[in-house]
């Protein structure tokens, strides 16, 4: 099972919590370039540590590969909670998204 990180907004840190998500990655990597991706299982979720600066100026991507299928487990009302800008549960915020 391939879970694919589509990340537009670099984190400084370089790092991307999945919150929920209790099971390890078997293997991660940026779908371009030769930088290094890791994860690692913490109380809070999958914590993914991405390359220092981004591969592509839009959108670059990542590819974690799992054993099995994905759960997502919510580990607070936080997690759950709608937002402008949606959470792992619903990434739309809670809006329908666009027809083209």
């Amino acid at each position: 099972m391939t879970l694919y990180l589509h990340v537009w907004e670099w984190p400084a840190d370089g790092k991307i919590l999945l919150p929920g998500v209790q099971q390890p990655a078997r293997s991660s990597r940026m779908l371009t370039g030769t930088a290094t991706v890791s994860s690692t299982v913490t109380e809070q979720g999958l914590l993914v540590t991405m390359p220092g600066a981004a591969p592509d100026p839009d959108v670059s991507v990542a590819a974690l590969e799992f054993d099995k299928a994905v759960q997502i487990f919510a580990t607070s009302a936080a997690a759950a909670a709608p937002s402008s800008m949606g959470t792992p549960l619903d990434p739309n915020g809670g809006t329908a998204p666009k027809q083209p």
